[in-house]
């Protein structure tokens, strides 16, 4: 009985040893990941800086802005009618620049502006 015990208590010792190894290597992973999300954190800033610095960061921050202002101005239903009719507005002006061309819309525009002058 004595062996009995004596061969379970070896397995159960070697069984906590390779626990235990585990848990330490596994500790070390997750050290190595930690360090790495940090080194990463650092990366992910300078890449924000060096984008903060671009035109169009810039162009997103005057956007952002307008936005912000128009809805403290204007209510939602405003906003989104303004931003409809511009919006039929600019699609109205692409299709006749594909159709016709930018210089033909030019000596059109030119030539309609110049006709509305003239009841001035």
């Amino acid at each position: 009985m004595l062996r009995f015990c004596n061969n379970g208590y070896k397995k159960l010792q070697t069984r906590q040893q390779n626990i235990f190894s585990s848990l330490v290597t596994q500790f070390k992973e997750a050290e190595g990941s930690m360090t790495s999300m940090t080194d990463s954190a650092g990366a992910l800033s300078s890449a924000y800086d060096v984008y903060m610095n671009t035109t169009q960061a810039h162009i997103d921050q005057l956007k952002a802005s307008f936005t912000e202002l128009s809805m403290t101005i204007f209510d939602s239903e405003s906003t989104k009618g303004v931003i409809d009719f511009l919006n039929s507005v600019i699609q109205f002006l692409n299709n006749i620049i594909k159709d016709f061309g930018l210089l033909s819309t030019a000596i059109a525009g030119v030539g309609i502006y110049k006709f509305i002058k003239n009841f001035d």
